[in-house]
């Protein structure tokens, strides 16, 4: 076999293959007996005619053409071993001679992962920070937690901070209604702060049935980017006024909301489980930060836009189903933007390019630390996710799946590999 390389923009390369005739002889005896069971040949059972028959009945470039893609399935593998790459998806195949007597010789344009010179990863400038709990954080979560377990009783009086006002609301800019604008007998908690600046304070004193008009401006980071420092009208007609009775922060309200024996240890509690989140929030930044002090350090061949493509597949599939999870559906998320899905994939470009990146970088620094992950690791592992999703409408078929183990053998690789990363920043 006999292999050309040339380089091609985007990581790609073009290998021009050729096969000897003699080697070719084994693909077209194979051809020649799959022709022949679709073929009545009289005296010989299907797949058992002789090659001169069967070139005689369909013609010698038929069975070449059958016997080519043999031989393109052979030995492309093979090629790929021998030239030691590392490709990506499937290679484009154009056969470039094929005739009887000849050698074949055929091209496979291949995507490549794309090189990487790997810069310093045992030195660091980011630090990790220590996690610091306020006593206003329990005490915000506690006032939560409260106004949960509230009883609320329909009031006929004027509405005032804390109470839960029903209402039917709409928004307009410059007299247009603003898509998704619209909502009947919506529940807002006034002093929740869950509405805009300033919303919620229009609300106090408004009595039932009683309507109001009032402009307010979205604040610049707002996430619908449309409305984003931009004013708007609203109109509001209170439908209902709640009082919420709340109940006294004592050893008994503990006992009902978390099963415990007194409030300083459902305070505790509390400040544990912030203290918690709050500390995995910074564990994943300082990872993610540590990550990107090596991507920058490092230099990078082009992204093949089969690689890319695949990325903003797979980001556009997550963001799809994050909007799903929380109760929304993908047009409705499109329209609030006023995009295509189209727009909002090539927004993703940069984003695909970074994680593209990093995971390069993680993996040149797995191949260099010799990180591996060991079979009873995923077992493990495995056994965990299967506990997890134990009484869920789960398909514990997939879980058992080779992709499945696949996805956790990278998850827990990836995870060794920013180990490994964290480890140098703290020590060097």
């Amino acid at each position: 076999m006999n292999i050309q390389q040339k380089k091609l923009p985007k990581s790609q390369m073009e290998l021009t293959i050729e096969l000897s005739h003699d080697r070719l002889q084994k693909y077209l005896s194979r051809a020649a007996e799959d022709i022949s069971r679709e073929l009545n040949i009289p005296g010989f059972r299907p797949g058992k005619a002789p090659y001169e028959l069967v070139e005689k009945r369909v013609g010698a470039q038929r069975i070449l053409q059958h016997a080519a893609e043999y031989a393109v399935q052979d030995s492309y593998p093979e090629a790929i071993m021998q030239l030691k790459l590392i490709t990506i998806g499937s290679p484009k195949i154009e056969l470039r001679k094929l005739a009887p007597g000849n050698p074949l010789v055929y091209s496979a344009t291949v995507a490549l992962l794309p090189e990487i010179t790997l810069g310093d990863y045992t030195k660091f400038k980011e630090k990790k920070k220590t996690v610091a709990i306020e006593p206003k954080e329990v005490d915000e979560t506690i006032s939560n937690i409260r106004r949960m377990y509230g009883k609320e009783k329909r009031v006929n009086r004027r509405a005032r901070k804390g109470d839960k006002v029903e209402i039917d609301l709409a928004i307009f800019r410059d007299k247009v209604p603003i898509d998704g604008g619209e909502t009947k007998n919506h529940p807002v908690v006034i002093g929740e702060s869950k509405f805009i600046p300033g919303f919620e304070e229009k609300l106090i004193e408004m009595g039932e049935n009683e309507k109001k008009q009032f402009a307010l401006t979205f604040p610049g980071n707002y996430h619908n980017k449309n409305l984003a420092d931009k004013e708007a009208t609203f109109h509001v007609t209170v439908k209902g006024v709640y009082e919420i009775e709340l109940s006294p922060l004592d050893d008994a309200f503990a006992k009902t909301v978390a099963n415990l024996e007194k409030m300083e240890d459902l305070r505790k509690r509390i400040e544990d489980n912030i203290r918690t989140e709050k500390t995995e929030r910074e564990q994943q930044r300082f990872e993610l930060a540590l990550l990107d002090e090596v991507i920058g350090r490092s230099k990078f061949g082009d992204i093949p836009d089969m690689l890319m493509q695949n990325e903003l597949d797979r980001m556009i599939h997550e963001l799809k189903s994050d909007i799903e999870h929380r109760g929304m559906k993908f047009e409705d998320y499109l329209q609030s933007l006023k995009k295509t899905e189209e727009a909002v994939r090539q927004g993703l470009v940069e984003s695909a390019e970074r994680r593209i990146r990093g995971a390069l970088v993680i993996r040149e620094i797995t191949l260099r630390e010799k990180i591996t992950v060991s079979a009873q690791e995923i077992a493990d592992e495995l056994k965990r996710e299967k506990m997890l999703h134990a009484g869920h409408d789960h398909d514990m078929s997939t879980l058992e799946s080779d992709g499945y183990k696949d996805y956790l053998r990278t998850t827990l690789t990836n995870k060794k590999v920013l180990r490994k990363l964290e480890e140098f920043a703290l020590t060097k």
